[in-house]
């Protein structure tokens, strides 16, 4: 089966199967409850995938394509990564409000507030796109301030994740902006699966 999978899935679907060894490595090697977290929320992830890539297989299997099916298991996946960094900012000290807190919030006030603007500036628009928009903003924004938070507590190589919520969040803009604004750029797809793998690769480390 996974051979099968292998030879059919694409460059794209391949990575994301390889971030699932990666982070299934790790949680065998280090076995603390933020990593199991973080393999389920990457297996979840690359379900998502392989929705968001119409992988035939497994859309028969999940009832047929769905952007929004899709949209839900990475906003499953977010919330599974936020418990994980909550567990991670405990384990490092006491829970308390930093720079980094702060960094988020402007993070997230900034994309939605930019959704806002597209959708409003889209001759297209549809009210379902900046629903979908906005609440899964919400979501991966809140993991975001989780993880400005946690970086700027824990510092050293905590940077990374820093790094890769940042990557992980433009990539989900780009996607973003052509669904609720109709904004479409160059090599967009390229740019997605440079940013988003990046992205997942920090976060599960």
């Amino acid at each position: 089966m996974l051979q099968n999978y292998w030879a059919t899935a694409g460059r794209h679907l391949r990575i994301s199967l390889l971030l699932v060894v990666l982070a299934i490595i790790l949680a065998l090697v280090f076995r603390t409850s933020p990593r199991w977290i973080k393999l389920a929320a990457m297996i979840i992830s690359w379900l998502a995938d392989m929705m968001l890539a119409r992988y035939a297989p497994f859309t028969r299997l999940a009832g047929g394509y769905s952007f929004t099916k899709g949209a839900l298991m990475f906003m499953f996946a977010h919330l599974l990564y936020l418990f994980a960094f909550i567990l991670l900012i405990r384990m490092s000290g006491p829970l308390a409000v930093n720079a980094g807190f702060w960094l988020g919030c402007a993070v997230l006030a900034g994309v939605l507030l930019l959704l806002i603007a597209v959708y409003f500036r889209n001759p297209t628009r549809d009210p379902r796109m900046l629903l979908i928009g906005i609440i899964y903003g919400l979501v991966i924004g809140t993991l975001g301030i989780a993880v400005f938070t946690y970086a700027v507590q824990t510092k050293g190589l905590a940077w990374l994740t820093l790094i890769g919520i940042v990557s992980f969040m433009f990539s989900d803009l780009l996607i973003g902006l052509e669904k609720v604004g109709g904004i479409s750029i160059a090599n967009q797809d390229d740019l997605i699966w440079i940013f988003y793998p990046i992205g997942q690769l920090l976060i599960i480390l």
